[in-house]
Formats: structure tokens, sequence, C-alpha cells
């Protein structure tokens, strides 16, 4: 649940700054990172894997707002800007899940 607050949090932030849907790229690369290092460090225990993992984490990455956003900007003929969006969340969220593996071994 705290996980869907904070991205709830976000959004308000940034739309009222106008740099939706921007956000969502962030909030699913800053979950990704946080699930890397969760699931890759030994000291944490399969109970608060899921409750971080799956509750926290999963509360707080979105995939369905990436997808429909994607397809906002390209149904508005901003295929650039839906390029960039696609590769920020694609990218970003795979190299930050790597970058928080590596951290979560090494501090394990």
């Amino acid at each position: 649940m705290m996980g869907a607050v904070l991205r709830s949090e976000v959004s308000k932030v940034s739309l009222k700054g106008g740099i939706s849907p921007w956000h969502i790229g962030c909030v699913n690369i800053a979950g990704s990172f946080t699930l890397g290092a969760l699931t890759s460090n030994p000291s944490v225990t399969p109970r608060q894997r899921a409750l971080l993992g799956v509750g926290f984490c999963g509360a707080l990455t979105t995939f369905s707002t990436f997808s429909v956003d994607t397809v906002k900007l390209l149904e508005a003929d901003r295929v650039g800007a839906a390029a960039g969006y696609f590769a920020l969340n694609n990218a970003g969220s795979i190299g930050a899940a790597w970058a928080g593996m590596k951290l979560g071994k090494r501090i394990g």
C-alpha cells in the first residue's frame, strides 16, 4: 500500500509541474532498483522479500500506466517522445535492476 501512496504523491507533484508522463518512468526505475537490491541480498528473508518486493515495489511500479502513456504519446503524434519514454522505462528499469542486484550482493 505504501508503494501505491508514494506513486500517487509523485504523480500529483509531477502533474502540477507539467512533466507527466515521465514521472512513471522514474518510479519504475526506482522500484526496479529496490527490487533488484532486495532479491539479491542474502540477508533479506523470504518474508521481507515478499513484503517489500511484491508489496512495496509491486504497488510502486506500474507497467499498465507506462503502456497507456506510451500509446497516448503515439496518438498525439509525439513519436520521438514515445520512443524516449519507451527507452527510459525499459532500459532504465533493467539497468536499475542490475545495479540494485549488484548493490544487494555487495551489502548482503
